[in-house]
């Protein structure tokens, strides 16, 4: 079977090397790579035409932002499975074993992912911890419910997309710099099952040059503003699932609305509380209440501690 693998690429010659390495490097050796240059200014795609290999496709764009570059790799794939990986990320050998024996297993499913290691800023490396031991091999029992438990279960250099349904449910939306990723997984799950692994394989660098690690002041992350302006996308869902769906929503709207708080940033905090409202009125009012006695000294310790305890 034929994976394809695409990678977007923008400014990250110190990575990419050791990211495409990492690939050529795996157990599996039924791939493609592709590589879609975005308008790197740094020469990044020179280091990609220093590796020869016939499984390596090189694709060139203007710069258009992320999304884009995923879209146009995934149009280009051969496979009907596509295996993303951001370029200042790698994996261990056994990653795409890992996801071909999974599709193998669930061929019908819209998403597959692996559980991933991450590098903080500061060094530190941890495994965002979920209820799946480190041998489990299925389907997840409950996509959101599970998503709103942990950071752990899918990423964008963890995660194989079903091509077929990718492209149904639209891709990537275009100039969204921040949450357009979860907002796929999200959609996708919509449409068919997610199977995973949870032996971790994939490296995600946090340390990386020019990475994105902060939010885009006065709006709200596109996977919580899309459901906002458009809860009858619920409605293709059971009474379960939508529960279980408003829970990942009100978990991640608490979390980045304290954030909004902790920079100062009022007009996004008022933003996110629109958007609880419409789901929950209770978590509403808590989190008006919060907003009204936290300060920002308080936030940004409390998020500190919030790291330290997931790495821990």
């Amino acid at each position: 079977m034929l994976l394809s693998v695409v990678i977007p690429l923008f400014n990250k010659r110190e990575s990419i090397r050791s990211t495409i390495t990492s690939v050529l490097n795996q157990d599996y050796a039924g791939f493609e790579l592709i590589i879609v240059n975005d308008g790197s200014t740094d020469g990044s795609e020179h280091i990609v035409r220093e590796f020869d290999d016939k499984r390596i496709r090189l694709i060139n764009i203007k710069n258009s932002g992320v999304s884009v570059a995923r879209n146009t790799g995934i149009e280009a794939a051969k496979s009907e499975y596509v295996c993303l990986l951001d370029a200042d990320d790698y994996w261990k050998s056994a990653h795409l074993l890992k996801i071909a024996n999974l599709i193998a297993l669930y061929p019908q499913c819209a998403l597959y992912s692996s559980c991933y290691y991450e590098i903080l800023e500061d060094g530190t490396t941890f495994i965002p911890k979920n209820k799946y031991s480190r041998d489990y091999m299925g389907m997840l029992e409950d996509f959101f419910q599970d998503y709103s438990h942990s950071r752990g279960l899918i990423n964008s250099s963890s995660v194989c997309l079903n091509k077929f349904l990718f492209q149904k449910m639209g891709g990537f939306p275009r100039n969204i710099k921040l949450g357009e990723d979860i907002y796929v997984w999200l959609k996708m799950s919509m449409l068919g099952e997610v199977a995973y692994s949870g032996d971790p394989q994939v490296v995600i660098r946090r340390n990386a040059e020019n990475r994105t690690s902060t939010r885009v002041n006065n709006d709200i992350l596109y996977h919580i503003k899309y459901f906002h302006e458009h809860p009858d996308e619920k409605n293709t869902l059971s009474c379960k699932r939508i529960k279980s769906l408003n829970i990942f929503l009100k978990k991640n709207i608490f979390i980045n609305a304290l954030y909004s708080l902790s920079i100062k940033d009022k007009g996004t905090f008022d933003k996110y509380l629109i958007a609880l409202k419409s789901i929950s009125l209770s978590y509403y009012i808590y989190l008006s209440v919060l907003g009204k006695i936290l300060n920002p000294k308080l936030l940004r310790i409390l998020r500190k501690l919030r790291n330290r305890i997931q790495s821990s």
